[in-house]
């Protein structure tokens, strides 16, 4: 028997494999574990084009030879990364820091505005909605 162990995973990811495991025939966790095989392949297969994705990511101007696959490559992984610095970056303290006012929904379902000084305003809850 395979060797398994816990780990946490973004919501948003497991709505997806579940989503789409339903339509490949695979559970949520074959799902994830699909994605994650398909991914390291990715990954290992092009070592050459892998470096050239990685140099594209951090600015240089991209090599001619960034074929179309190599650029898919690049696309996924650029998406991959823009996703995991929206789910971990605390964005009431960038605007703040920024001298931003911002608004979103608190734990009750409330829209909040989340002034720069730190102070909150509850402006509507879910039953103003309608």
């Amino acid at each position: 028997m395979a060797k398994t162990q816990s780990t946490r995973i973004s919501v948003d990811l497991l709505e997806a494999a579940e989503v789409e495991g339903v339509r490949e025939h695979r559970s949520m966790a074959q799902q994830i574990e699909h994605w994650a095989r398909v991914g390291r392949e990715v990954t290992m297969r092009d070592v050459a084009g892998r470096r050239m994705v990685e140099r594209a990511l951090e600015g240089a101007p991209p090599s001619p030879a960034l074929e179309a696959a190599v650029r898919y490559a690049a696309e996924a992984e650029t998406n991959a990364r823009i996703q995991e610095r929206m789910l971990t970056t605390p964005m009431d303290r960038v605007l703040r820091r920024e001298g931003i006012d911002a608004v979103g929904l608190d734990a009750e379902g409330r829209i909040v505005e989340y002034r720069v000084d730190g102070t909150q305003h509850v402006v509507g809850g879910p039953a103003d909605h309608g």
